[in-house]
């Protein structure tokens, strides 16, 4: 048997395999979900108005209840950047985030988004961190990817609203390109070959809340240190990078759901004319004021609309982590940093357009995924950049993650032996 007929057989039984468990069936019907379904509810527009009032303070939403006009979990809502209460060119550069997940409880079923002030000059290093969405550790079948920013102990992350944490400080936040669903719907990899399936997500985590819902679901943090030119230039990049696409994505997105949230408004507006009025006027405010905000003439960064929706090969969690990391290094030779890059390694950053066999397969029945799985292992062979865990090793092609004694600087956290938190009281 040939090399290349191992790789097909291979590549087959990958697609089969991820087919089959995408499938929520047995023999007796739909599996029943192992805990009650919650009832979704629809914030409504004066919740949304109130929400976007809280500059400073914290919004609580029930994590499998609460859902946006359109649908879209409330939860899952992305982080968006308050250009207007930013600045960017101060010898103390600072970004205003909002939508902070942090604080909220996974037993008890709250999610917490907040404010919180980012300084720049106070990023120290950016983790890519792999999470093994079952067993094997590195070697799983599936992971997923997210980018950890962590930040100097002299000035941490600024946490706006102090009333609900204290004297709390925040010294890392994770970045989490995700698949925006319904609350409490479950995510499928076929589902999500389709453009159209999931809108697209860039959440924002303190750190230690995004450790905690993942040790709480059994999984570890597989971390590779990043290493961009320029230094501390080249992490910044970085950080501005991934959020002035996720926040360009979620205003293409809030613009979506304030549409559909407008016939809503208008039938509860207050009564009488002058109200009616005001209330259609601070509706279209809130409309100019979350309408997208062109902060950047490069096209890389300006994802035209049909590339601001999830897809499980070419926009997920992984690719667009790549893609951000690949674009801050691009934009950092063109301003003549290039130290430790391999210029022969380099691709040139793109966002890859959709085939067809990716809409097909979606729908497909498992004849369907035999028929198209050599197509699928022929880009697969092109493009490993879209498998999580084979994106460490590009990168350390490139010359984007540190080594130490000729290998690539990693570390694995865990809750039971050893954690990103010196203050974790570790379980054994």
């Amino acid at each position: 048997m040939t090399r290349k007929t191992v790789f097909l057989l291979f590549a087959i039984l990958v697609v089969a395999t991820v087919w089959r468990l995408s499938l929520t069936k047995t023999k007796k019907g739909h599996m029943p979900p192992p805990f009650p379904p919650v009832e979704v509810q629809t914030l409504s527009s004066k919740d949304i108005l109130r929400w976007e009032a809280e500059e400073n303070g914290s919004v609580v939403v029930i994590t499998k209840r609460d859902a946006l006009p359109g649908g879209l979990s409330a939860a899952m809502t992305p982080a968006f950047v308050d250009w207007d209460q930013s600045d960017l060119e101060s010898k103390d550069p600072t970004i205003l985030l909002r939508n902070v997940n942090d604080g909220g409880n996974p037993i008890e079923g709250t999610t917490v988004l907040q404010s919180m002030r980012v300084h720049l000059n106070s990023l120290s290093e950016v983790d890519f961190i792999l999470v093994p969405l079952g067993r094997g550790g590195r070697r799983a079948a599936a992971h997923h990817a997210q980018l950890r920013f962590v930040f100097d102990d002299g000035q941490p992350i600024e946490i706006l609203d102090q009333d609900l944490l204290g004297r709390r400080t925040l010294k890392d936040l994770v970045l989490s390109w995700e698949a925006w669903r319904p609350p409490g719907a479950d995510y499928s990899m076929m589902k999500g070959m389709l453009p159209s399936a999931y809108a697209l997500s860039l959440r924002a985590f303190a750190g230690p809340q995004r450790f905690l819902e993942d040790s709480l679901a059994g999984r570890e943090w597989y971390g590779y240190r990043m290493r961009l030119p320029g230094g501390h230039e080249g992490l910044r990049e970085l950080l501005r990078v991934s959020l002035v696409l996720g926040d360009g994505v979620a205003r293409h997105e809030a613009g979506k759901i304030l549409e559909e949230g407008e016939e809503e408004w208008a039938a509860h507006a207050p009564l009488g004319a002058r109200s009616a009025q005001n209330a259609r006027e601070r509706w279209e405010e809130l409309r100019r004021g979350l309408s997208v905000v062109k902060v950047s003439d490069d096209p890389l960064l300006n994802l035209p609309p049909q590339d601001r929706t999830y897809q499980t090969l070419l926009r997920s969690c992984a690719s667009m982590a790549y893609y951000a990391i690949v674009t801050s290094a691009a934009r950092l030779a063109a301003r003549g940093l290039t130290d430790g890059l391999n210029p022969d390694d380099m691709p040139n950053p793109e966002m890859p357009q959709v085939e067809p066999w990716m809409k097909e397969i979606a729908d497909a029945d498992l004849g369907g995924v035999f028929l198209r799985a050599p197509t699928a292992l022929a880009y697969l062979v092109r493009h490993p950049e879209v498998i999580p865990s084979k994106i460490p090793a590009k990168l350390d092609h490139m010359g984007l993650i540190q080594r130490r004694s000729g290998t690539m600087l990693t570390v694995t956290w865990n809750l039971k032996t050893r954690t990103p938190y010196p203050n974790t009281a570790l379980v054994r």
